[in-house]
């Protein structure tokens, strides 16, 4: 995880955020009054606007908020997740501050679990988030574990599974590919564009939180 810059609030929020909030809220305290019995549990669904989607795609370089896998490749497609749980915090179901880029299996394994005491890191908010997790290499299993350093870095690990097997995997084949690319640069091998394809990853690739920790990049 790193941190991100936050874009400006699509146009679809800022003029109807508010309103889809009072909704979704209205909506859902009368379902809890009525003994949740009158049909089925009302959905927010409105935040899901074609201009929130392209805004959270460009903050993330298609990039889950959580684990940093691009979104194209991970077990399900990119998804808008709620850092806040809508369920609970039916307010902030359509507010911009809330809104994250996560990949299906983050967003399906943190669901509505937010710790209020030593929040889930949140890469919107937290200037380092990186620098709660050293990453440990383990050649025998070829994958790096994600450990926390403290009760932040433990919460966001376990709300979202941070150490799925794939996961600590694609890690490892990243980090290799980066080392072998550093290791053509340094020896002067010309027979591809070394120096452009590394940039590329230190800049937008995948696992840069990890990278940085490693002292690949600053």
């Amino acid at each position: 995880m790193i941190h991100v810059d936050r874009r400006p609030s699509p146009p679809s929020l800022q003029q109807n955020g508010e309103e889809w909030n009072r909704q979704y809220c209205e909506a859902l305290r009368e379902w809890i009054s009525n003994g949740k019995t009158s049909g089925k549990k009302p959905k927010a669904t409105k935040y899901k606007q074609d201009d929130v989607r392209d805004e959270l795609h460009k903050c993330f370089n298609d990039k889950c908020a959580y684990c940093e896998t691009l979104t194209k490749i991970t077990e399900a497609y990119a998804e808008i997740e709620h850092y806040k749980p809508k369920s609970v915090y039916c307010e902030s179901s359509h507010e911009w501050n809330n809104l994250l880029l996560s990949c299906g299996a983050c967003n399906r394994k943190k669901s509505d679990n937010f710790p209020t005491d030593h929040k889930i890191l949140n890469p919107f908010d937290d200037e380092h988030p990186e620098e709660h997790f050293i990453y440990v290499k383990n050649e025998e299993n070829g994958w790096i574990e994600l450990q926390p350093i403290d009760m932040r870095g433990a919460n966001t690990v376990t709300c979202c599974d941070l150490n799925r097997i794939q996961l600590m995997r694609n890690r490892f084949t990243i980090l290799t590919l980066v080392e072998l690319m550093k290791l053509a640069i340094d020896d002067g091998d010309t027979s591809q564009p070394w120096p452009l394809r590394y940039q590329q990853a230190m800049e937008k690739g995948q696992y840069i939180g990890m990278l940085k920790r490693m002292g690949l990049r600053e």
